[in-house]
């Protein structure tokens, strides 16, 4: 076993994840991880995917890739003979590509003049419907101003009595927003604030109010493994979700718990009803160990 593998396997089990657990959290297969733990990098498809596979590792346990490779890069292939193929594909693809951009420039006077037929019949058609839109509105104006002196002549609309109809309304209507004005402010939002932020790890400070109501769930179709436990290290859940699966818990009580999900870009977390946002990206960061002190509303 190399150094680096014996790193990586002392780190991984000091935080109780089993080989089973790391592959659904980084999509590895069992084999290759064992192979990155045993310094046995033959077993993997390509040199490329050492690193890759390292990288992934490194990150689900808690660990800063960059350090790793810097600290082990002893240890950890080259993969500069590898990106000869790569260089000698992109030269057929270039040669490709400029066949094809010839062709594209023969078609390139059928195209204007079809742009130009379809642009002279979209502007006619614009042009009719526009005058037909104008007589119809010249009729509409006309019947409107007919209706507006009809009802001015008639005996039946007393101006003064619309006017203060019109106040009165005015009045309760603003009244009536005041109050809902004045409730919305009476009511505290939920905040959440990031006090501390290192690799994956994160602690995040939940105020402004009396609950803390949880619900996790995986995506439809998707999968994530999610642990939650609490500063006293009672443990509420160590499971695997998958295909929309749902769990609800009630920390009302708990003054800080943490949650380890393998996951995020397929995980969906509720705090109170409202979606939590990850204090990383899902896409830079899948798994994330998330710290949330609960600072209880004293009304």
């Amino acid at each position: 076993m190399t150094e680096l593998g014996n790193k990586l396997k002392e780190t991984r089990e000091s935080k109780q994840i089993s080989l089973d657990d790391l592959q659904q959290i980084t999509k590895i297969q069992k084999r290759y991880l064992i192979g990155i733990e045993e310094g046995n990098y033959q077993i993997m498809p390509g040199k490329f995917y050492v690193r890759a596979f390292v990288k992934q590792y490194a990150e689900a346990v808690g660990l800063d890739p960059d350090e790793i490779f810097h600290e082990y890069k002893h240890e950890l292939p080259n993969t500069i003979n590898e990106d000869i193929p790569n260089q000698l594909s992109r030269v057929t693809s270039r040669k490709q590509i400029s066949a094809k951009g010839s062709k594209l420039l023969e078609m390139i006077p059928m195209i204007l003049i079809i742009i130009v037929i379809l642009g002279t019949l979209i502007a006619l058609w614009f042009f009719f419907q526009g005058k037909n839109v104008g007589t119809e509105l010249n009729d509409e104006n006309s019947k409107e101003q007919t209706e507006v002196e009809e009802s001015e002549n008639s005996p039946i609309n007393d101006p003064n009595e619309t006017s203060e109809e019109n106040s009165v309304s005015n009045s309760s209507e603003n009244e009536q927003t005041e109050e809902n004005d004045t409730e919305e402010e009476s009511v505290p939002q939920q905040q959440f604030t990031i006090t501390e932020k290192s690799g994956i790890a994160a602690t995040v400070e939940l105020s402004n109010t009396d609950t803390f109501l949880v619900e996790i769930s995986a995506k439809p179709d998707k999968q994530t493994w999610v642990g939650i436990k609490n500063g006293k290290g009672k443990n509420f859940l160590s499971e695997l979700l998958t295909d929309g699966a749902k769990r609800q818990f009630d920390l009302t009580e708990e003054q800080s718990i943490t949650f380890n999900i393998g996951n995020t870009i397929d995980t969906e977390l509720l705090i109170n009803g409202i979606p939590f946002e990850f204090p990383s990206p899902p896409t830079d960061k899948v798994q994330q160990i998330i710290t949330i002190k609960f600072v209880k509303l004293v009304e």
